[in-house]
């Protein structure tokens, strides 16, 4: 099946590939030329035929001057095998601050003449159209090319001027023609809001609360007419658009390590902001985390632009400066995590216009700060919320209850993860056929998985990973009898509403934090007893009727909590920031 989608860092070799299986390997390497300026660099490339053009190095240095360089790129891709090539290099800036971007393509052989290069092309057109800072692209034909040129007609380009005699082939000579396609966006008029989310993964993007929620008040923004810009990884950018929104890419640049050195890494590389921001015409910066790396882009572009764009910094909880005190975390993690918070924290009270702390208690836990006490005016409690009609449409299909138990989180151990097979391998001894079903993913997911094996815990407890398809994880969710979450930090758990807007009723620690949003309508359990946990799920699955009780009252409940409501609240607070 033939898709067109951006290139990936892992479709780089192919594509140097299928150039080189066509003798074109030094027509691939000229590519890069048009975004190089160091005439070192130049040289080193131009060595390709030396070195061998698929060695590793020349590959490396490819690769990594093309993230550089290249700043729209699309592929055609069918089977695996890399049939096109289209691209968009951000080049001449104007007088307001835009940009006119310079085109090329390539199709291979066998691919011409089935209408490739027209689809790649409109793609080009579409990724390029979105962006914030563009006045135009420009493409060069040589005037022997007929076909390409009646291409680039159908897609909106016109002649724009030609250079006599500018190129030869054997005793002939042509023209090159300039072509030119104007961008009207009508970025101009109408608000950008730039999202910054670089905690999430390149290649497995997970699907915790923090990303449910900027990217649910995303949606409301951009159903009131704001244009939406995202500062993350590719993998933000893909749960962007399984999520149906629609953003504007920049993209940080890419890391290979994993685990919680990752946090590192992110966080050194923040503070080079892409090349695709310089000019992008941004009026609100959202940093939907309070770590390090979402802060400093947004310090980074207020310091830039002072009073033009206003910046607003997202608290989800903070830690306590009692660090060692933290469950299920280690002594180093903790103090690391303490110092990085407290860090960004300061950083948002000091350059912010707006902090939004999610949650009354979150807003306590800064007003109680020795430090951020001084700025609570700047801070307001902000909500979560569900997608209750369309969530109660699709659970309200599902028939069977096909499991006893759902948990939905990301796969960490302060999340409860651990617990939970412990906790899940004593219902099974009182009830042998029980069956979880686990969401979600996370640095602590492999560990998990590895306990559940050694257990023999595999047929009662099933791993479905991160779902990001709205239906399937709704069914999934309605499809068990209770929701369980043994976390051990909190601040609002937009999984428990999702739970009880699907029907479900909730099972969790007890926590204040959960008390003070959801009451009594779930069932508190002390933190860390998993015993009386076990017990607890095992007396309600033996009893449909304490199930059915505690089901009616949470979806009573959950109806108030409405993101397109959330999100219009959240805009109002941002704007009128002074």
């Amino acid at each position: 099946m033939l898709e067109i989608r951006p290139l990936k860092l892992t479709d780089f070799h192919r594509l140097h590939s299928s150039y080189d299986k066509l003798g074109s390997g030094k027509h691939f390497i000229d590519l890069y030329w048009l975004g190089l300026k160091h005439i070192s660099l130049k040289w080193l490339l131009a060595q390709g035929g030396l070195f061998g053009s698929t060695s590793p190095l020349i590959r490396a240095i490819l690769s990594r001057i093309y993230y550089k360089s290249v700043s729209f790129s699309v592929i055609a891709i069918e089977d695996g095998k890399i049939l096109g090539h289209c691209f968009a290099i951000l080049r001449d800036k104007q007088s307001d601050g835009s940009f006119i971007a310079e085109y090329g393509i390539w199709v291979s052989e066998e691919s011409r003449g089935k209408g490739l290069g027209l689809k790649l092309t409109q793609k080009i057109i579409e990724i390029a159209s979105s962006y914030g800072a563009m006045s135009g692209i420009r493409l060069y034909v040589w005037e022997n090319n007929p076909g390409a040129i009646e291409l680039y007609k159908k897609t909106g380009f016109k002649q724009h001027k030609v250079i006599k005699q500018d190129k030869s082939f054997g005793d002939k000579k042509f023209d090159t023609i300039e072509m030119y396609l104007p961008i009207v966006s009508g970025t101009d008029k109408k608000k950008t809001a730039l999202f910054i989310a670089n905690g999430i993964d390149e290649n497995n993007p997970g699907v915790a609360g923090g990303e449910t929620r900027f990217i649910e008040i995303a949606k409301g923004w951009s159903s009131r007419g704001l244009i939406i810009h995202l500062l993350s990884s590719k993998g933000g950018y893909k749960l962007c658009s399984d999520f149906n929104l629609k953003v504007v890419p920049h993209y940080i640049r890419p890391t290979t390590s994993s685990g919680r050195s990752d946090f590192l890494y992110k966080s050194f590389y923040s503070m080079f902001l892409p090349k695709s921001l310089t000019g992008s015409k941004i009026d609100i910066v959202y940093s939907t985390n309070e770590q390090i790396y979402d802060v400093l882009p947004g310090f980074l572009l207020k310091i830039k632009r002072g009073k033009s764009l206003k910046w607003a910094v997202v608290v989800h909880w903070l830690p306590p400066y009692k660090w060692w005190g933290r469950k299920q975390s280690t002594f180093t993690n903790s103090f690391l995590f303490l110092v990085s918070e407290r860090i960004s924290l300061y950083i948002a009270c000091l350059f912010a216009d707006r902090i939004l702390a999610v949650s009354d208690s979150t807003r306590d836990q800064i007003k109680n700060d020795f430090f951020a006490k001084f700025f609570i005016k700047k801070v307001g409690a902000v909500k979560c919320g569900v997608n209750f009609s369309d969530m109660k449409k699709v659970s309200d299909r599902v028939e069977e209850k096909k499991y006893d138990a759902v948990f939905l989180k990301r796969l960490q151990a302060v999340k409860g993860v651990f617990d939970l097979i412990d906790i899940w391998e004593t219902v099974i001894k009182e009830l042998p056929d029980a069956k979880l079903v686990v969401i979600g993913a996370g640095i602590d997911g492999e560990e998990a998985r590895k306990r559940v094996l050694d257990r023999g815990l595999d047929k009662n407890i099933i791993f479905r990973g991160a779902i990001y398809d709205f239906e399937t994880k709704v069914r999934e969710l309605a499809s068990a009898k209770l929701f369980l979450l043994p976390t051990y930090e909190e601040n609002w758990a937009i999984a428990i509403g999702e739970a009880m807007a699907a029907s479900v009723p909730v099972f969790a620690y007890s926590l204040p934090e959960l008390d003070a949003v959801w009451g009594d309508n779930y069932c508190g359990i002390k933190l860390g007893d998993k015993v009386s946990f076990a017990d607890k799920l095992i007396s309600a699955l033996k009893n449909q009727q304490i199930l059915d009780n505690m089901k009616s009252k949470a979806l009573n409940f959950v109806r108030g909590y409405d993101w397109d409501l959330i999100s219009a609240e959240e805009l109002e607070q941002v704007s009128k920031t002074p």
